[in-house]
């Protein structure tokens, strides 16, 4: 399922409930989030920033209101930074030339041609927009798993080694001269389409290091909280089930649990917080830690929580806390 951070301005409120309800019809219940749903306080800025750092695909409501709002701008920055996916949607309240619409730093970052212009799109006298195909073909085209691009100097590179390849050890009963013919001529005429029948055992698709950073904050989480448990000498009042981390579902959270499994069990890391049955939770878990996260970011001292804190947090894993409320 898609997850899409929707950014845009509180005055572009009607282009945003009229296509909210699309990306659901067309991606799925929770594929999408914006921050109406942050209760008021001093997390909002962290709440944020997860949010961002976990999605796929970043949506920019581009209006004359968000261009210029400092804050929409440090969340393009966010994801900017995150090398998110960003799609720039033009909406019928920006009327100034998109070339100057943004500042020139975040303009120059940004692919020129990923944006959406629904301006002409918008019925005023209906309250909708005529025509969506532009928006999906090209959020279709972000959802889904890209292909890695190659530079010439890559293409020639690969392509000398699959020379050189072509070339050593023939009687190897793996050998396939017209494999190494033809990924030399895939790399040299630059046929993307065949890019992934070359890429033996290299997956096209990456697990990108916002999301492995997701996953160490939430494993750091359940460390500080079971450290904190161990301290107290009065424990009532705390669930102790929802100290523990219950891992991933392999049927809806597949990458999380590969990229865990990997950490902990290849390269040794945070393995002490392996839960004591398999990493496999076969129930969906990460709309829970990052509900607990909301409240566990915040803490003043995350690697000494207070009682007080950690019963906050343990009660954000049932969804039964205030700070919690507000999950996209």
């Amino acid at each position: 399922m898609a997850t899409i951070f929707i950014s845009y301005s509180h005055t572009d409120r009607a282009s945003l409930n009229i296509l909210a309800p699309q990306l659901q019809n067309v991606y799925g219940d929770g594929s999408y989030w914006y921050d109406t749903a942050i209760p008021g306080g001093k997390d909002w800025w962290d709440t944020i920033k997860i949010e961002i750092e976990s999605c796929q695909v970043f949506l920019f409501l581009m209006s004359d209101e968000s261009v210029a709002s400092p804050f929409c701008l440090d969340e393009l920055r966010t994801a900017l930074q995150h090398r998110k996916e960003v799609l720039q949607v033009l909406v019928p309240t920006l009327t100034i030339e998109y070339e100057s619409a943004l500042p020139a730093d975040l303009h120059a970052q940004l692919k020129v041609e990923q944006y959406v212009d629904l301006r002409k799109e918008f019925d005023a006298a209906q309250g909708y927009f005529r025509d969506l195909s532009r928006l999906w073909g090209a959020l279709n085209g972000l959802v889904s798993r890209r292909r890695l691009p190659l530079t010439t100097t890559e293409r020639w590179l690969l392509h000398n080694q699959f020379e050189i390849l072509q070339q050593l050890n023939p009687d190897h009963p793996d050998y396939q001269e017209d494999y190494f013919q033809t990924a030399r001529e895939i790399l040299a005429q630059g046929y993307e389409w065949y890019y992934d029948d070359i890429a033996q055992h290299i997956y096209t698709r990456i697990f990108p290091y916002s999301n492995a950073l997701e996953i160490i904050h939430i494993l750091n989480m359940f460390e500080d909280l079971q450290f904190a448990y161990e301290k107290l000498d009065d424990k009532t009042g705390i669930d102790q089930a929802a100290l523990e981390f219950h891992g991933f579902s392999a049927n809806t959270e597949t990458d999380e649990l590969q990229f865990t499994r990997f950490m902990m069990e290849s390269m040794h890391q945070l393995d002490h917080v392996k839960p004591k049955h398999d990493l496999n939770s076969h129930v969906p878990m990460l709309k829970t830690y990052r509900r607990m996260l909301r409240v566990w970011m915040p803490c003043a001292d995350r690697h000494n929580l207070t009682k007080e804190e950690v019963i906050r947090i343990t009660a954000a894993f049932h969804g039964d806390s205030a700070d919690a409320d507000g999950e996209g």
